[in-house]
Formats: C-alpha cells, structure tokens, sequence
C-alpha cells in the first residue's frame, strides 16, 4: 500500500512539471537567437545563468550559455557580471525591449552558503536513520 502512495505522489509530481513546462516553458537566449521570427514581438523571460557583459548609454548586452543580445532599457543597478532576470520584448533586429529586471547581487554566494545546511541535514538524517528496503521506509538506526 505505501509503494502505491509513493506512485500516486510520484506521478502528481510529474503531472505538475508536465503542467508546468507548457504553462511557463524554459525560453534561453539561443533559442531565441536561433528562430528570431518565432519570437518576434513577444513577451520572453531569461534568467537562468543569464549574467550582465557590459552596460551601456541605453541599456546593457546581456549574456546567457555563451550568446549576447542588446538589451535597452534601465538596468537598474545592475553591474558588468552580475546575474539577472529579465522580462522583456525581443525584436528580430536582434535586440530586446526592457520591460522588468530583478538583479541577484551575490548570487553565488547565496547558493554556496545555501548548500550548507542541506549537507549538514543530510548528513544527520543518513547517520540517524537506515532505509529499510523490505518496508520501503527510514527507520531509526538501533
């Protein structure tokens, strides 16, 4: 009955990621730069280890797996090198219209200092419990 459960709750998570893919799905700057008449004139968001190369006058290049785009706008407070998320208008010219920007000042440091309780939790929860196979559950170590 618990090898159900643990399906039924597995399966709910897939269902939500599915769900989640087409609702919001994953946009990188190569795709973008790679069909740039299917996202012409729309909405995109680009964050994951998108980072700020240079600022400019009017805006700053952008910076995201290896590609660059312009982007004008206000980029706030946002340095050469640090990480950003944006959302903004892409234009097929090969530049995008600002619309929001959140900078992750330090963001490095945050998910270095982040990992540490996660190992120190980890580390106590392998050394008071064991995984019981036959039960397919933690039990407390004897």
């Amino acid at each position: 009955m618990r090898g159900l459960w643990i399906l039924l709750l597995c399966l709910i998570l897939a269902g939500l990621l599915v769900y989640a893919y087409f609702v919001n799905p994953i946009v990188t700057l190569p795709m973008i730069l790679d069909n740039p008449e299917e996202y012409d004139g729309k909405v995109v968001r680009l964050g994951t280890e998108a980072t700020v190369y240079e600022r400019l006058p009017d805006g700053f290049v952008l910076s995201q797996m290896g590609r660059k785009i312009r982007a004008l706008g206000n980029p706030e407070n946002a340095d050469a090198g640090d990480f950003v998320q944006i959302k903004a208008v892409f234009h097929k010219e090969g530049h995008l219209d600002l619309m929001r920007i959140y900078v992750a000042k330090r963001r490095r440091l945050k998910v270095i200092v982040s990992i540490w309780p996660a190992l120190l939790v980890l580390f106590l929860v392998i050394k008071t419990y064991a995984f019981d196979k036959k039960g397919f559950y933690f039990k407390e170590r004897a």
